[in-house]
């Protein structure tokens, strides 16, 4: 058997040693997890298959690769035990001991809240999702096909979730078949995308982990032909000038961790100074003094609400003016197209439930989400209807008008924590001052969004957890899942477990109700019905104490004792019979 590497050593995740399928495969020392399990599972498999091993003795073939000291002491201490176990039971012992607590509800927490991004490929999307799977083979959590493409159609990008709801696909029954005609569909649409980028003109934004050489791909200065070092002085320029380290232009308003221009030529390259910077301004000066045609449009046709339109104008440089053909009049004008816009837009509501310590959910409520308020806003009747605990606040916080013309004081706060409709989103628990009265019974204002990482787009009219990829707005149902409980992290919780401990709740509730009617039929004699009210009983008296009478003495008890002559000539008393009579002794 080889050894194990020497970099095994100094790593914090265990590895699977098995360079041929004639040898045991080794479980190396360090922290074990699923996947690492499910690698060692299937080398044993390979080497079971090469060299025929009974099931009777799978288990004490395969245990004398277990590298690990404490693995090893857990073996040795039951070895016969284990060995007489089944394989498929053994491997749930090694689960059940040496994973993480609660690993199949996150990896399947993992599986249920992967999403489709516009710009990823539906294959390797999908890849992902199935190996999440693979790691819950085995449990009752691991889906069949049947429900993971069911999740995977809720998940997917918005035009695939469309297109899979289509008779076409949806007729298909072969999930293999199935997911190459999704695959399909998706280059078709990936192709179309690049094409309308491509159309307007700009590039698809790089994923979370672009550095400076990611973004400048293709750039010339990117492989063997980059530039120097920066200089002490260089960096100085750079920084009082608003430079970049990357492509080291001056007066920009990108970092080098963002820039879209990659490093310059390597060749002819020379040394930054302050001319540089002269000549940068100049030429930016420049470009400010040829001002742009900016032309206001007004529309003839009145509104039937008496609200006049307003035109804003679209200068040069805007992607979509490029298209002159399909904005504006028509013109061939290169430095001015018009865009009509509205006078106002409404502000984006939303329905949530309140979380209620100890009782449950509210009803669904309209709630306002506002990205230009500092504090999140409640209702004072709707704390008062749904019993909410108030807190003082530190301080009292100043209200302008947002309730009354007049300035007001706000002094107390309820902890609100709030959740979509369906229960597919949670928010994490934020602080909302009371008010005494409010446009919508709750404002969710910057607080709310930043703590629980929400993003709204005020183009699309979504708001989405940048965790997630969520959109809260999004009113669809959740995916079906097998009978399985999701616990998440992040504050978001399962419809599932939802309706579990709903349904728990009735039955606990309608149990002590049955238990209540028991005991009070039980009991009925002493409950006689002229028992007055708890409100009509005095309040001032504790305990009645009755005194006996003092005019009443008591009588001393007379105790009979023997007559003279009953007693015999050594002391002692003259025995009787039952009824009275003296005995001869």
């Amino acid at each position: 058997m080889p050894p194990p590497p020497p970099s095994n050593e100094k790593g914090t995740i265990a590895s699977v040693l098995h360079s041929s399928p004639k040898h045991v495969p080794l479980l190396t020392s360090r922290k074990i997890t699923p996947q690492v399990l499910t690698n060692w599972e299937h080398a044993c498999r390979v080497y079971f298959k090469e060299k025929d091993v009974a099931n009777a003795k799978k288990v004490a073939k395969v245990t004398g690769g277990l590298q690990d000291e404490l693995v090893r002491d857990w073996y040795f201490n039951d070895a016969d035990t284990l060995d007489a176990l089944s394989w498929a039971n053994f491997l749930k012992e090694m689960r059940k001991r040496w994973l993480p607590k609660g690993w199949v509800d996150r990896t399947l927490t993992d599986l249920l809240r992967s999403r489709q991004r516009d710009d990823e490929p539906f294959e390797d999307w999908v890849i992902s999702i199935e190996k999440l799977n693979t790691l819950l083979r085995g449990t009752t959590a691991h889906l069949d096909n049947t429900h993971l493409r069911t999740q995977i159609c809720a998940a997917a990008c918005e035009e695939l979730r469309i297109l899979c709801d289509e008779d076409t696909l949806k007729d298909v029954e072969d999930y293999r078949d199935w997911k190459n005609a999704v695959i399909a569909s998706d280059v078709k649409h990936l192709r179309d995308r690049l094409r309308i980028l491509k159309l307007l003109g700009t590039k698809g934004k790089p994923t979370g982990g672009s550095t400076a050489a990611s973004s400048a791909s293709g750039q010339p200065g990117e492989k063997g032909d980059r530039p120097p070092r920066l200089t002490k002085d260089e960096k100085e320029l750079l920084r009082k000038y608003s430079g970049c380290f990357t492509c080291r232009k001056f007066f920009v308003d990108h970092q080098s961790k963002t820039c879209p221009n990659g490093y310059p030529k390597g060749a002819g390259y020379r040394t930054l100074t302050m001319s540089n910077v002269n000549s940068t301004k100049a030429k930016s000066d420049g470009k400010e003094n040829q001002k742009p045609r900016v032309a206001a449009v007004t529309d003839d046709n009145t509104a039937s609400d008496g609200e006049a339109e307003v035109v804003a104008a679209v200068v040069n440089g805007s992607p979509l003016a490029a298209t002159s053909g399909i904005l504006g009049t028509g013109s061939d004008s290169d430095n001015s197209e018009y865009v009509l816009a509205s006078v106002s837009v409404p502000h984006i509501p939303w329905s949530a439930v309140i979380h209620l310590l100890g009782v449950g959910y509210s009803d669904p409520l309209p709630m306002l989400i506002n990205s230009g308020s500092t504090t999140v806003l409640i209702r004072e009747s709707l704390v008062a209807s749904l019993n909410l605990r108030r807190w003082k606040l530190p301080h009292p916080k100043a209200m302008g008008s947002a309730w009354a013309d007049k300035e007001e004081v706000a002094t107390e706060f309820v902890k609100l924590h709030v959740s979509s409709p369906n229960f597919a989103w949670s928010s994490v628990t934020c602080h909302a001052i009371i008010v005494p009265s409010l446009c919508s019974p709750v404002i969710l204002g910057r607080p709310f969004l930043k703590s629980s990482h929400l993003v709204v787009d005020h183009n699309c009219d979504t708001i989405v957890d940048k965790r997630t990829e969520q959109n809260i707005l999004d009113t669809t149902p959740p995916a079906p899942c097998p009978d399985v409980y999701q616990f998440t992290t992040d504050g978001s919780i399962s419809a599932v477990l939802a309706v579990r401990e709903r349904v728990e709740e009735l039955a606990r509730r309608d149990a002590l109700l049955a238990e209540n009617d028991a005991v009070k039929l039980k009991f009925a004699n002493l409950f006689p019905d002229n028992i007055p009210d708890l409100v009509r009983l005095p309040d001032d008296i504790f305990h009645r104490f009755v005194l006996k009478d003092p005019h009443n003495p008591v009588k001393n008890p007379r105790l009979d004792g023997p007559s003279d002559g009953e007693f015999c000539p050594s002391g002692t008393r003259r025995p009787t019979s039952a009824d009275g009579r003296k005995v001869s002794v």
